[in-house]
């Protein structure tokens, strides 16, 4: 084991790391994230190897791997001495702003899922809601107060009814308040 501080902020790829690490002539270090989230940690995954200190003794790594709303855990060890890890507290990556990713898988048949963000620090009034080519309601899959966080919603290509929707280019809008998104899906049977 060796003495590291650690600091961090948020940026809008992901996170900027430091580490305040010994500046010992010749060491790389290693540096691994896992998720931390309340279903309890996922495996550690490498994300930079042999990363060389600056002359002060500070090893930087931006990671753009990271989801919003989630929780991580960083583990920094000389390179080839997994034994002398030194493992962080965790990092909420904060939701700061509203969004809407595309659907996945898409094309899709006969299920699709489609992520979003509600800012963290309050609840906010959310609309979910598929739309036809000539922009008919077909389905709406969220409709309620929400609190900040990151959300799944799935969508099984059935309208209101019930009934299975025909194949074809259907749209998806996200509407909260001070934000709007609209993004393009294709039903393929």
């Amino acid at each position: 084991m060796f003495e590291v501080s650690f600091g961090y902020a948020l940026s809008e790829t992901g996170v900027a790391l430091e580490f305040h690490v010994p500046a010992e002539q010749g060491y790389r270090f290693d540096i691994e994230r896992r998720r931390a989230g309340n279903s309890g940690p996922s495996p550690w995954k490498q994300v930079a190897e042999h990363v060389l200190p600056t002359t002060d003794g500070i090893v930087r790594y931006d990671d753009s791997g990271v989801v919003r709303g989630e929780r991580y855990m960083y583990r920094i060890s000389p390179s080839g001495d997994p034994d002398r890890a030194v493992t962080t507290r965790p990092v909420y990556i904060t939701i700061t702003r509203a969004g809407l990713e595309q659907n996945t898988p898409n094309p899709f048949n006969p299920r699709t899922s489609i992520v979003y963000y509600i800012p963290d620090g309050g609840t906010r009034t959310v609309n979910l809601s598929v739309y036809d080519l000539h922009g008919a309601r077909v389905a709406t899959l969220v409709n309620g107060v929400k609190p900040g966080g990151r959300y799944i919603a799935n969508w099984d290509g059935h309208d209101r009814a019930g009934s299975q929707v025909a194949s074809g280019v259907y749209f998806y809008r996200l509407v909260a308040p001070g934000f709007s998104a609209t993004k393009k899906m294709l039903l393929l049977k």
